[in-house]
């Protein structure tokens, strides 16, 4: 009987590992729903699902009237509306659903979207470097409990993720002299507008985006006016947002109006921001109130005094301050990855007090398996250039792109552990991009390379980039 071919034999074996890992991670999804079936909702998880419910009692025929339900989703304008949609269905089903049932449908539709980005990207990476998906992040225990959160980071990374597929498929496409198919640049708009109306700082991300296939579809003209329709399509579906927005507090909003206060908070003196210490309470709420307060006392507009408070606070920083600020920040957004897991374990009464330090410290461990590998190679990417292919130069040029846009957050805003997991599939994705140039390098001696169309200005972009980052890097961790 002749034996299986290596092709069944590796099929077989992926196929198996596959499983393994799809167990390994219903098991622990299980785990933690156990553990989070009686925590509580607390800050901007409150804020989502209130604005969820209320959507939902529109949608159902339930609300009083639409005013009522904008006034509820919009609330003071600091979040954009698509957890709020992502939510509703759930609510418009079962009205009055436990917090368990929440988490259970959210962590449902990020494993969807998490699928979805593995189905994708396997046919373009291999089955075998697509498992690493399922090694990191999938079987990391913190970013698992996130998935279970009523917050946005994850399902906006996780279709930045899905956008950053299409935009290699639309990119090969135009580095070969072909215009993309629309299928892929419709794709690509739903999910950077999805990503957008989930997490309003996602807007970044989706210009990024843009201007890197614009930039390819430069090289030949022709190739325009598909990646423009697209971004024409990008800005259309925010227009509604901010119309609707701007209109409800008289005064012009793109996508959230907390800048002010949000850069107040995490670089500017507490005791100047309320013309004086701000009143004890949560993040940037005491300060935000000040302002409303003001207003009403002095007839400006409360975008203004927030404005003015931001610009008191700011006065007398520094290069080196802001510097050290910045430093702080990235301390807890890589650096400190538990932090959120301690956050959910204090509101938790499924697991008794004694066992909630064993218990993080235990995800903790296994998290780091994965997190420390694959953040150092997402790190190591923003440095190396990758030119031996144009799919890896692509590759790596998207990872970079995406990476510099969401490390604008501490720059602009004070960060926690909950955001990490926003971009630790790209921590993955630049592990399989390093492994696979390896391996384009072994393959075939200099000479015999096929010639490339990438331009060569991309490529030199690739290291002047690389250069900056090391140095703010530097200016960052000496200041």
């Amino acid at each position: 009987m002749p034996s299986a071919s290596p092709f069944h034999a590796n099929a077989f074996l992926i196929r198996t590992a596959a499983a393994g890992l799809t167990i390994l991670a219903c098991i622990g999804a299980a785990l933690i729903l156990y553990t989070l079936r009686a925590s509580e909702l607390r800050g901007d998880e409150v804020t989502y699902a209130n604005a969820a419910r209320a959507l939902a009692d529109a949608l159902a025929g339930r609300a009083a009237d639409t005013a009522t339900t904008f006034a509820t989703v919009i609330e003071r304008g600091w979040f954009m509306p698509g957890m709020a949609a992502l939510c509703a269905p759930l609510f418009v089903i079962a009205p009055d659903a436990p917090n368990w049932a929440l988490a259970l449908y959210v962590a449902g539709v990020n494993a969807a979207l998490f699928a979805a980005f593995v189905w994708q990207v396997s046919p373009l990476v291999g089955a075998r470097a697509a498992l690493t998906f399922g090694l990191f992040p999938l079987l990391a225990p913190l970013w698992m409990v996130s998935a279970f959160s009523v917050l946005p980071d994850l399902p906006a990374g996780l279709l930045l993720a899905n956008a950053m597929v299409l935009a290699w498929r639309i990119g090969t496409a135009l580095l070969a002299g072909r215009a993309p198919r629309w299928t892929w640049i419709a794709g690509f708009e739903l999910c950077c507008i999805a990503a957008l109306y989930v997490r309003g700082p996602m807007l970044l991300t989706g210009l990024g985006l843009h201007c890197i296939l614009l930039a390819l579809a430069g090289l030949r003209f022709r190739l325009m006016s598909r990646p423009m329709a697209g971004l024409a399509l990008f800005a259309a579906a925010l227009a509604p947002w901010s119309l609707a927005a701007s209109d409800h507090f008289g005064a012009g909003v793109l996508t959230t109006t907390n800048f002010p206060l949000v850069i107040a908070d995490g670089f500017g003196d507490p005791d100047r921001l309320c013309e004086g210490p701000c009143a004890p309470g949560l993040d940037i709420l005491p300060a935000w109130e000040y302002a409303q307060a003001r207003a009403a006392e002095t007839g400006v507009h409360p975008f203004t005094q927030e404005r003015a408070m931001m610009a008191a606070s700011l006065e007398e920083l520094t290069v080196r301050g802001y510097l050290s600020q910045v430093r702080e920040h990235f301390g807890r957004f890589v650096f400190n990855p538990a932090g959120w897991l301690r956050f959910k374990l204090e509101l938790s009464f499924a697991v008794p007090p004694q066992w909630r330090g064993p218990l993080a410290f235990l995800a903790l461990s296994v998290t780091l398996i994965g997190y420390i590998p694959f953040m150092a190679a997402l790190m190591a990417l923003q440095i190396v250039p990758v030119r031996a292919s144009d799919s890896l130069s692509l590759q790596a040029i998207l990872i970079k792109g995406m990476t510099f846009c969401l490390f604008l957050q501490p720059f602009l805003h004070k960060s926690s552990a909950r955001y990490w997991v926003g971009f630790a599939a790209l921590g993955t994705w630049s592990a399989i991009v390093f492994w696979q140039a390896l391996r384009a390098r072994e393959a075939l001696p200099e000479h015999t390379k096929a010639a490339r169309a990438m331009p060569a200005w991309l490529d030199a972009v690739q290291i002047a980039y690389g250069a900056v980052f090391a140095a703010l890097a530097l200016a960052i961790a000496l200041a």
